[in-house]
Formats: C-alpha cells, structure tokens, sequence
C-alpha cells in the first residue's frame, strides 16, 4: 500500500533578489545641496544690503530705554543681519539683572526689532556716601542685590522707591545677601509702591540705618511737604505706615488752618502699636 503513495508537489522556482547597489549619486547630490545652501547662507553675509541700518528697541510698561540695552544694540549696526545670532543675544540681554525677558526679530533687508520686558524690582538700594552723593546703586531682585548703573535706574525713578545706605552695608549685602531687617524694608518699601494711595508721593526720601544687626534697625522717611521727618523703629505694615502718614497730613493741615507755625522740623517715631510725635 505504501507503493501506492505518493506525493504531488508543484515546485515553483523562487529568484532569490539580490541586493540593490548602493547609489553614490544620490548621497553626492544631497551634500552638494547642502554645500550650495551653506555657501549661499555664508555668502549673504559679505553683501551690503543686508547689513543692519536700523535698530528699534520697544520697551514694555516704562518709556525709557536703558542705557546697557542702547548700548548692546548699537553694536550690532553695520553687522549682517545674517550673521546676528538672535538667540545668543537674547540670552546676553537675558542676563543682565534689569531685563525679563527679551525678543529679538530680524526684518530684510536690513532691519532688527527688540522686544524687551524689564524686571519689576522689589525696591532699588542706593550706597550713599559721607557727602550724600550715590556711590553705586542695586536692584532687588528676588530677595537679592544685582549692581546696576545710574542711567539703569533711571526707567523706574518714577516708579519705584529707592532706599538709601551706607557704602559699607551695601557691599555686605552685596556680598552675604539681604538680612531680617532690610528684608521687612524691602518688603514695605514694595508694599508702598504698589498701593494706589497717593500719600506716598509725600515722600522723597528713605534712608535705613542698621544698626541693630540683630533686628530692625531705623527707617526714616522724608516728608518735606509736611515739615516731617518720620522714623520707623520696628517692623510695621504697610496699612499701619498709611494710617500714620494719614496723621501727619491731618495735623499738618490742622496746624495751618489755626496758623500755628512750628519752627524746625516735625519728627514722628511709629512702632508697630502707636506714632509718638516729638515737635
């Protein structure tokens, strides 16, 4: 039976394929593509139209562009604008302690626009001398002192209150950071300039004396307008600094209505539970 058997099979020859051969031309062709557009982009930057001409810097919330930042962009007129880096300069711009934020856009021909968001200081440090002149000036920012020039204090002059201190404290601050003391001012002194009472434009100067390391130390807030001088001995809240300047203004009125005339100057001593006057 088992010669009988058998087996039907159709065998179909299979082409084995072989590999395909490696086209060379194709790899030739894209580095030559690639060597045209390298060569096309370096090239642009040797001809004059597109070297920058004009430079616009738009600055948002304050009108006054600082003087760092004319002066980076300066620089760059003359320069391709292909052969600007944007993102390498938005980093430099980035770093510098008054700049937020920085956008940078190149327009052909020859034409480059900075869009630049400036940091919101808590308050400004200014190292005064024996003789009342600035010997250097500081932004807070988060919690620490960043030195910057005059003429970059001046788009927040308006806008923002400085703190006047001896040459000596402000390079330890510079050096150790802000302690307990100037914190709490720092802290009033941001409060103050973001309220909406008007009081505060009274004052035209602060001044912190630490002279207790270990605490408080001495606010003093000039307050010509009013014949005052106000002294702050220990940590208060901005709505007990309101209320007290709020006094002041109602005696100061007081006073000239009944045409009282106080010679010299008024002083106050506020704490954080009573405003103790000394005429």
């Amino acid at each position: 039976m088992m010669d009988n058997m058998y087996l039907d099979l159709d065998y179909v020859p299979q082409k084995i394929s072989e590999p395909r051969p490696f086209r060379w031309w194709r790899l030739i062709t894209v580095i030559i593509v690639i060597l045209l557009v390298a060569i096309g982009w370096f090239s642009l930057r040797y001809i004059p139209l597109f070297d920058i001409q004009s430079v616009s810097i738009k600055v948002e919330t304050y009108t006054i562009v600082p003087a760092e930042i004319q002066r980076i962009m300066a620089d760059l007129r003359g320069i391709s604008l292909f052969a600007m880096r944007p993102r390498v300069l938005e980093r430099k711009l980035q770093s510098l302690p008054i700049v937020s934020k920085a956008m940078i856009r190149r327009h052909l021909p020859n034409k480059i626009t900075l869009h630049v968001t400036l940091t919101e200081p808590d308050t400004i440090i200014a190292a005064i001398g024996t003789d009342e002149t600035i010997d250097s000036m500081y932004i807070v920012k988060d919690n620490q002192l960043h030195a910057i020039s005059y003429d970059d204090y001046l788009p927040y002059k308006t806008s923002v209150f400085v703190v006047q201190v001896s040459i000596q404290y402000a390079d330890y601050l510079f050096d150790y950071g802000m302690d307990k003391g100037l914190f709490d001012v720092v802290n009033l002194a941001k409060a103050m300039g973001r309220s909406a009472s008007g009081s505060y434009n009274l004052i035209t100067k602060i001044k912190y004396d630490n002279n207790n390391s270990n605490g408080f130390g001495k606010m003093i807030l000039d307050i010509p307008s009013l014949n005052a001088r106000l002294y702050i001995r220990e940590s208060v809240s901005e709505v007990r600094l309101a209320d007290a300047i709020r006094l002041i203004t109602f005696e100061h009125e007081r006073d000239t209505m009944r045409n009282i005339a106080l010679t010299g100057e008024l002083r106050y001593d506020l704490y954080s539970n009573s405003l103790v006057a000394r005429h």
